[in-house]
């Protein structure tokens, strides 16, 4: 059943009405306004009832049959529509129907009022009515004299145990204000008159004013060009109607000034604002309103289950996304979505996404179906930690320019393109996770802050250019990070990532060995793939095989050829584990790569050739199988650090089987370096090449550091190729 209300401020009782003063407006020229034609217009400027027949010039309009009614004279009075049976024995008048209404004069001096008075009143069926209406059929205007005042009251007659009072209502044919309309509720406690009702379309012209002074107002289709004021402790509400209801779905219009100092909340229907700017407090968007966004200050909040928006958010208007809880059909939800309707909007404003309330109160605040073009401000908060903040089924383009805020708690993404800056605050945290749209898709070419959390999971990473401060960013499950530029560092700790393109000077990678679950069995290690491409690497690549036996992994590289021209770092740090190599290495001359301690095991996949830097450090080894060969080159250098009798940097070459053997070939400088306070005793002798049915070729070149090589042992048992400490003049190197 459709609902109708009406509003008071002031004490009304039948035949004594309060009109509140307003300010004087302008006369407008109505030459060319289309005022409809007068059938039965108020005779004289003096106040009195619209059920007063003698004081029209053709009976009590809507008596008998519709008419357009006009009060029209020139001067200040006022024209009360009360029940008609109040003090007479004329029954079922709540209602006055015409075809429309002209109120105000053209010109001259005074105000001219129409009061429609909500009361209670009996219909001829002696049941009691809580309604007075004006009903329209057709186009209705009022002028710059005129004003229209909608006030419900306590007053009028009761049935037996039925309180007194009514709403006031307008309703059918559209009305065009150039004058002042003004709605009011006496007592917001009496529930048979505690609303106020504008049901016909209303247009608010440039200079006009519509007023809700207290109380709840119901408006079903507003153009706002004038002025509009929502008073402290009043509200307004545009209301959904179903079709069929012979009432528009519900539409609000504004191009002119809100002063919203109540509340204002549109619960269906669509919200466009053209222009003007909206003051004071937010706009509630609830229940599937659409916001048509173009221009104009405001603040809009999406509080109730959700909303829709298209368009273009302009500078100095905020939208909040509030996550709560609604009912549907007898089940609760806990989100609240604001979603953007399969199109672009343009964000020059700020847009707040705030997940907020306890686990039973509160919900997730989500943004989805669309693309959002950002210049402006995107603020992602959690004020709960049961809810996150979700974007994973929206595309969002951070512009030069536009900032992107993760204040707090989860924040969970699906694609990301950022060209502006884009922060995640200290216990904060940003997930990018497959969805709806590609699976999981981060490009940066902009600034990241992470003073969080960052985690890829699954999808793609593309660093264009830009850069990334804080913390790393967690690569994991299946991410494949596209590298082209930008200082940044990525973690790979957990299952899989993998690697194309160049990683750049200043930019970090660190494999980190750990445990993962996979369909209930838990596997022990950590891969980089290059996804059987060549990878430059001009920044680090740190694998790092760690933790102990059930809680850490190996760190695997695999899957491609790396051409290095900065540094990688091989470590172990739990003594279960290895770090695993299986491609192909070319270390170019400024490469560096660093066997810190363990071993590496470089078990297939490709040969490494080093003209470089190769660096072997105490306790670690580097272990040749499955067919792979270094190849020290005639600019490459082995250093093979040494810090006693057996605590030294060694290669070992094996042919454990299927394969083929290890193999070395040498060529270039060895450089055994003494570390740490050692210093052998002459003529003492390293095994720095142990071969177990691996392959040693060539001799080298140069060998430095006050020793010697040894190639006599090779086919010996235990085979091997060493190093023996001649001089006992020699520095040693410090750690």
């Amino acid at each position: 059943m459709t609902r109708c209300r009406f509003l008071l401020t002031g004490a009304l009782t039948a035949g004594a009405v309060f009109v509140p003063t307003t300010s004087a407006l302008a006369s407008t020229n109505l030459a060319n306004q289309a005022a409809p034609a007068c059938t039965d217009s108020w005779r004289a400027p003096v106040s009195g009832g619209w059920s007063d027949a003698a004081d029209w010039t053709n009976g009590i309009p809507g008596e008998d049959g519709p008419v357009a009614a006009c009060i029209t004279v020139a001067g200040t009075y006022t024209v009360t529509l009360a029940p008609w049976s109040i003090g007479t024995a004329d029954p079922n008048h709540q209602f006055a129907a015409i075809t429309s209404l002209t109120l105000g004069a053209a010109g001259g001096p005074g105000k001219q009022t129409l009061v429609v008075l909500g009361q209670s009143s009996p219909n001829d069926s002696n049941e009691q009515v809580n309604t007075t209406g004006l009903s329209t059929t057709r186009p209705s205007l009022i002028t710059a004299h005129g004003r229209l005042v909608l006030s419900s009251t306590d007053g009028g007659e009761k049935a037996k145990g039925v309180p007194y009072g009514g709403d006031a209502v307008v309703s059918g044919g559209p009305f065009t204000n150039h004058g002042a309309v003004t709605m009011m509720v006496q007592d917001a406690n009496n529930k048979a008159a505690d609303y106020t009702q504008f049901y016909s379309a209303l247009t608010n012209e440039p200079k006009a004013s519509v007023t809700d002074q207290s109380g709840l107002l119901d408006v079903n289709s507003v153009t706002n060009h004038g002025a509009w004021t929502v008073a402290p402790g009043a509200s307004m509400d545009l209301a959904f109607q179903t079709p069929g209801s012979g009432y528009a779905a519900g539409v609000f219009t504004n191009s002119g000034t809100i002063d919203n100092r109540g509340t204002i909340s549109a619960q269906g229907g669509t919200w466009s604002q053209l222009a003007g700017a909206v003051a004071g407090n937010a706009v509630a968007l609830q229940d599937g309103t659409k916001l048509v966004d173009h221009a104009g200050a405001a603040k809009f909040v999406v509080n109730s289950s959700n909303a829709s928006l298209v368009g273009t958010v302009p500078k100095g208007q905020t939208i909040t996304v509030v996550g709560e809880v609604y009912g549907y059909q007898g089940e609760n939800y806990n989100s609240t979505t604001l979603g953007l309707g399969g199109t672009t909007v343009v964000n020059d404003g700020t847009i707040v996404v705030d997940a907020q309330g306890t686990k039973t109160t509160g919900g997730a605040a989500v943004l989805s179906d669309g693309t959002i073009d950002n210049n402006g401000n995107i603020v992602a908060k959690v004020t709960h930690s049961s809810w996150p903040v979700e974007w994973q089924q929206v595309a969002l383009i951070n512009k030069v320019g536009g900032t992107v805020t993760d204040q707090s708690g989860l924040l969970q993404v699906n694609s990301v393109s950022n060209h502006g800056a884009l922060t995640v605050a200290p216990g904060a945290s940003l997930d990018v996770l497959p969805g709806a749209l590609p699976n999981g898709v981060f490009t940066n070419s902009g600034t990241i802050d992470n003073r969080g959390t960052i985690s890829a999971q699954g999808g793609t990473w593309s660093q264009l250019a830009g850069a990334v401060a804080g913390n790393a960013v967690a690569l994991q499950d299946g991410t494949k990070l596209v590298d082209h530029a930008g200082a940044a560092k990525f973690v790979v700790n957990s299952s899989n990532a993998s690697l194309v393109g160049t990683v750049p000077k200043g930019q970090t990678i660190t494999v980190v060995g750990e445990v993962y679950g996979y369909q209930g069995e838990n596997y022990n290690s950590t891969t980089l793939g290059l996804g059987g491409t060549t990878v430059v690497n001009d920044g680090t690549i740190v694998l790092d095989a760690q933790g102990p036996k059930t809680g850490g992994g190996a760190a695997d590289i695999n899957d491609g050829t790396l051409r290095n021209n900065g540094a990688i770092l091989a470590e172990v740090h739990g003594s279960a584990w290895t770090v695993n190599w299986q491609i192909a290495l070319t270390n170019n001359r400024s490469g560096k790569v660093t066997v810190t301690g363990g071993m590496l095991n470089e078990s297939g996949g490709g040969s490494d050739a080093n003209a470089g830097t190769v660096t072997v450090a105490p306790g670690a080894t580097w272990l040749l199988q499955q067919g792979s060969a270094f190849t020290n080159q005639s600019g490459g250098t082995i250093v093979t650090q040494v810090a006693g009798p057996t605590r030294f940097g060694q290669f070992q070459v094996a042919s454990p089987c299927c394969n083929g053997a290890g193999a070395v070939n040498a060529g270039g400088t060895l450089v055994p370096v003494l570390v740490g306070s050692y210093r052998p005793p002459a003529n003492k002798e390293f095994p720095i090449f142990q071969l177990f049915g691996g392959k040693f070729a060539g001799r080298f070149s140069r060998v430095r550091g006050g020793f010697a090589a040894d190639y006599k042992h090779e086919t010996s048992t235990p085979a091997f190729v060493g190093v023996i400490y001649k001089s006992t003049k020699l520095k040693t190197a410090k750690t």
